[in-house]
């Protein structure tokens, strides 16, 4: 059984009763302090945030696409604070301070430091999957010419002995500890040797 649960207002707990078979509690319902501003500053208001949810939908494209959506179109800069703190997933420890912000301008001023610092992560990590990715495709490349250039040799009847030499030379390269300038140019060397008919 799977049970949906919306909270309606935020509260503070004054008295708590534990008593089976239910949990009792006096509960002190708080109101966020008024946007105390005039249109403009509330729609300027409105549009950072606008922003910032694009940015964060372009780090994160598995993100919700109706919430955004839904988060995009809400006009009231409290409505929007709300959504944010609701429908954006993050830590519970960054969740529980949007939570416990009571104050406008500190609950913005909090979304907008979060929305960044996920932002900056976003772009982060996608730049190291990037070259991750870029050093794996190197890789398999670098395997599958190998690979090619052993059958090409046998192919043609090649003394087998200048291929394992060649291997072997370029497993203690990869294994060597140097400057990668130094490790380019033994590279390049061990290739123009692979490179050579048997015999030289």
């Amino acid at each position: 059984v799977r049970v949906l649960v919306e909270g309606l207002d935020k509260g503070r707990l004054e008295d708590f009763a534990a008593e089976a078979p239910v949990l009792l509690g006096k509960v002190e319902i708080m109101e966020m302090d008024d946007c105390d501003t005039d249109p403009y500053t509330e729609e300027a208001y409105v549009r950072i945030l606008r922003e910032k949810l694009e940015q964060y939908g372009r780090m994160y494209p598995n993100w919700s696409r109706e919430n955004a959506i839904k988060m995009l179109e809400e006009t009231s800069i409290k409505g929007l604070l709300r959504q944010i703190s609701l429908e954006v997933p993050l830590d519970y420890d960054k969740k529980q301070s949007l939570l416990e912000s009571m104050d406008f301008e500190s609950q913005f001023l909090l979304t907008c430091r979060i929305l960044d610092t996920e932002i900056q992560v976003g772009k982060i990590r996608r730049d190291l999957q990037g070259k991750v990715k870029q050093e794996i495709d190197k890789s398999q490349r670098e395997y599958v010419l190998r690979e090619q250039m052993k059958v090409i040799r046998k192919g043609l009847g090649e003394d087998a002995g200048l291929a394992a030499d060649v291997e072997q030379m370029q497993e203690r390269l990869e294994a060597l500890c140097a400057d990668d300038e130094i490790k380019e140019r033994i590279g390049k060397d061990i290739e123009r040797l692979s490179g050579m008919p048997a015999g030289y």
